[in-house]
Order: structure tokens, then C-alpha cells, then sequence
């Protein structure tokens, strides 16, 4: 099928930064980019007082914090969904990796307490952060309350929420039927209520993992299964409202991405109503990275030739270019769903 041609003649202006920032990741409000550079953290207003076009000054938030600094791949800065705090990893000298928190508007770092470090690490790019800011999800490659007699085993992947003020973590659901777990992705919904996780299953071949796609309310115990016998690694999308979920479903094992997005809408309680609603895209889409007010999903897509950010209709439609050709790291959606933030590197420079 052939790419879809550009029919909105979208503008695009680059926002000039007067740092070095890599990748970033833009508040819930659309009005801020925070990045990591030079080891630090930093804020930056997307629209300055000059011009709308060219960004504010650039605020550090925190000192530089180590010879590797603060992390900045794949999900590894979260707001908070009321745009209040920043999480983030950071790789230290020396020692496992750190979860630290700061408030938007500037304050002391503290260290996230309460996560189990010795025995297992960290998952780099594995956070999400509640709406209030109170709680962190993050991903771990060890499992508290580990007998010695399962020492043998393969070390599991899990998914924990653990209080950003003090507290023990708490593993957000336990493997089953002797089956080898690896969870990863999580995101909380947009009003706070849900937690949304991947889950894989080996259940005859380590080669042929099974996916589902799980959520869990967070004043509940039980999670909840939205989708099974899939393939998703990267994080699911939430619409504004939370009342659907959107990923893409990886074509086969071994493959990266895949042709497939997958709608599924939430019931109030968090269980799925109705059967998923599956389209196709006319080239393998990688990741979705955001859902606009006009039910419209920004899905990054690419070939041997091109690689694009494509604009695509909730309920299936023709996929429309909206960035140039180049890679694309952390599109986000502004509100208003008008436009979009990223960070575009030409592919004959990587």
C-alpha cells in the first residue's frame, strides 16, 4: 500500500533552545519541555516572550548529577498528570540506577525511597507518575519475597507502584501457573483512576512470548486483562477522556512494530467493553504518541526509504504525513490538538 500523501500542507517551525537538549518530554499543559542536558534537568517554555517561536529561557532545575547524569531514553521523564512533578532516572558514578523527584517549580531533589535495588535493577525508560504526583510506577528485573529454592530461576521483570513520600513498594501483580513474566509500559490515565501495563507470557517457547495488554484501578488489587495473545512492547495510549486505550500489535516475534493499531474502549470500572477495534496502517508504526481532542492518533511510522510522523483517525482512515521525513524521539500532542512537539533527527546523520 502506498504512503499516504500530505493533504494539510502542515507548517513546521523549528523552536530554537539556547542549551543542548537530547530528548524531552512536554507537560500535560503543553506549555513546557522538560530534558536532560549537560547531566541536569532542565524546563523551557515552548513559547517565549519574543516570539511564540522561539522557546523561553532555559531553567535548570537541578545541579549535574554525575559523570552520566540524568537519563534520556525511552520513558525515563515523567510528569506527573497535573503537571505539578518530574520524575526521572539518573545513573550515578557508581551504584544501580536512582529515581529522583522534583516539583515543577523549582526546589530540592530527593530520591524516591522505598525500592528494592539490591538483588535486581532498575529498568531504564520504565516510569510513569500518577496525577497527584503521590505515586511512581516503575519496572524492576526482581521480585521481592524471593525464596532461595526459586534462586535458580530466571530473575522475572515485574511491575511496582511504590509512594514518592516513603513507603515499601508494592508489586503490582504476581506470576502465575509457573509461567516466566516480563511487564513493562506502564502509564496512568489522564484522570488518575488507571494504570495501564503490558504483560509477556512464555508459555511453551521463550522464542514465541505471548502479550497481553492488562490495566489495573488504583484503588484496586485485581488488574484487569484488555487484550490477549498479542504483541506489544512499547507504552499504550490513553484517550483525554480515559475511557479507551490504543497500542499498536507487533506482527511477529522478532519484529519491531507492526502494522496493526488495536482500540480498546474502558468502562467505568475499568473492564473492556466490546470487542477491540482493529485498522491497519499502510507501513509498520512503531510507536503512538499521543491522542488528540478530534480523536486522532499520532502514530510514527517507517519503511526502508522513510520514516514519519503520520496523523490517523481513531476509527480507521487514511494515515496523513505530518512531519518531515527523519526520525522522530518523543512527539507529544499539544492540548489543543492543533499541534505537535518533537525532536526530528535527518536519518543520514544517524
Amino acid at each position: 500500500q502506498e504512503l499516504a500523501e500530505l493533504s494539510r500542507g502542515p507548517t513546521f517551525r523549528k523552536i530554537e533552545i539556547a542549551s543542548k537538549p537530547q530528548h524531552g518530554v512536554l507537560s500535560p499543559d503543553g506549555t513546557t519541555l522538560a530534558f536532560a542536558s549537560r547531566g541536569s534537568l532542565w524546563l523551557v517554555p515552548i513559547h517565549g516572550r519574543v516570539d511564540r517561536y522561539i522557546a523561553g529561557e532555559p531553567v535548570r532545575l537541578t545541579e549535574p548529577m554525575g559523570v552520566r547524569g540524568i537519563a534520556n531514553i525511552g520513558n525515563s521523564l515523567a510528569w506527573s498528570g497535573n503537571g505539578a512533578w518530574i520524575a526521572f532516572n539518573t545513573t550515578p558514578d557508581e551504584g544501580p540506577r536512582e529515581i529522583h523527584l522534583i516539583s515543577s517549580a523549582g526546589g530540592e531533589t530527593r530520591q524516591v525511597p522505598g525500592i528494592p535495588w539490591e538483588g535486581g535493577s532498575l529498568r531504564q525508560g520504565q516510569i510513569s507518575l500518577s496525577k497527584d504526583g503521590r505515586t511512581l510506577a516503575f519496572i524492576h528485573s526482581d521480585s521481592l519475597g524471593r525464596s532461595e529454592e526459586s534462586s535458580g530461576e530466571r530473575t522475572p521483570v515485574l511491575l511496582y507502584t511504590v509512594p514518592v513520600e516513603g513507603g515499601e513498594a508494592v508489586q503490582m501483580a504476581s506470576p502465575q501457573n509457573g509461567l516466566a513474566f516480563e511487564e513493562m509500559a506502564p502509564a496512568y490515565s489522564p484522570d488518575g483512576r488507571f494504570l495501564a501495563f503490558a504483560r509477556r507470557i512464555e508459555v511453551d517457547n521463550p522464542e514465541t512470548p505471548s502479550y497481553q495488554q492488562w490495566i489495573r484501578p488504583v484503588d484496586g488489587e485485581t488488574p484487569i486483562l484488555v487484550a490477549d495473545s498479542i504483541r506489544v512492547r512499547y507504552p499504550a495510549v490513553w484517550a483525554p477522556d480515559s475511557r479507551q486505550l490504543a497500542f499498536i500489535r507487533e506482527s511477529d516475534p522478532g519484529d519491531v512494530g507492526g502494522q496493526e493499531v488495536w482500540v480498546v474502549r474502558i468502562a467505568k470500572d475499568g473492564r473492556p467493553e466490546g470487542e477491540p477495534r482493529v485498522f491497519s496502517l499502510p507501513q509498520i508504526g512503531l510507536v503512538i504518541s499521543g491522542w488528540t481532542p478530534e480523536d486522532e492518533l499520532a502514530v510514527f511510522m517507517y519503511n526502508e526509504t522513510r520514516q514519519a510522523l503520520y496523523s490517523v483517525p481513531v476509527e480507521g482512515g487514511r494515515a496523513v504525513q505530518i512531519t518531515p521525513n527523519g526520525y522522530v524521539f518523543h512527539p507529544r500532542w499539544m492540548p489543543d490538538g492543533e499541534n505537535i512537539v518533537f525532536r526530528g533527527v535527518d536519518p543520514c546523520l544517524l
